[in-house]
Parts: C-alpha cells; sequence; structure tokens
C-alpha cells in the first residue's frame, strides 16, 4: 500500500505535466502481496493505465446507495491475520 500511495502522490505532484504522468506511469513497478494487507492489484492496474489510457479515472458521482456496491475504485485487501484476529464486519 505504501509504494502505490507514494506514486500517487508523485502523480499529484505532476498533475499538470501529462508528459511526466506518461513517465511515471511506464515505469510504474509495486510489490505483490501475498499475506499483507494492501490494494487489489487488477484494480490498481486498471487505475494506473486509465492515467494515460484517456479513460476516466474516477467514477462519476452518483447518489449514494445505503450500500455501496462492490467494484468501484480501488479497495483494500485485508491479511489472513487481521481476517483472523481483527474485528468483525471489515
Amino acid at each position: 500500500m505504501g509504494e502505490v500511495d507514494a506514486f500517487l502522490d508523485r502523480i499529484v505532484a505532476v498533475a499538470n505535466d501529462p508528459a511526466a504522468i506518461a513517465a511515471l506511469v511506464s515505469g510504474a513497478r509495486f510489490t505483490p502481496v501475498r499475506l499483507r494487507e494492501g490494494y487489489h492489484m487488477g484494480q490498481v492496474d486498471a487505475f494506473v493505465r486509465g492515467l494515460v489510457g484517456g479513460e476516466p479515472r474516477i467514477p462519476a458521482p452518483a447518489p449514494a446507495p445505503a450500500r455501496p456496491p462492490h467494484g468501484g475504485g480501488i479497495t483494500e485487501t485485508r491479511s489472513w491475520w487481521s481476517r483472523l484476529f481483527g474485528p468483525k464486519g471489515r
């Protein structure tokens, strides 16, 4: 999660320079995690591709349902340890 967050901070810093964003995206590599918390890899990959591919980067705002449906944005994946011993209901 730290690598992705730091990458996004760098993207924000050059947000007005499409060439700099493209250079950052082309060199982006993140360490996959298996037993720790992290972001869903496929969602991160899709988001990063959208930064230079002309796709909308952030879904258009919609009226918030009582419980948001799964599938929008980037979600965190809980580690096996927190699933076993962490707070319930997450």
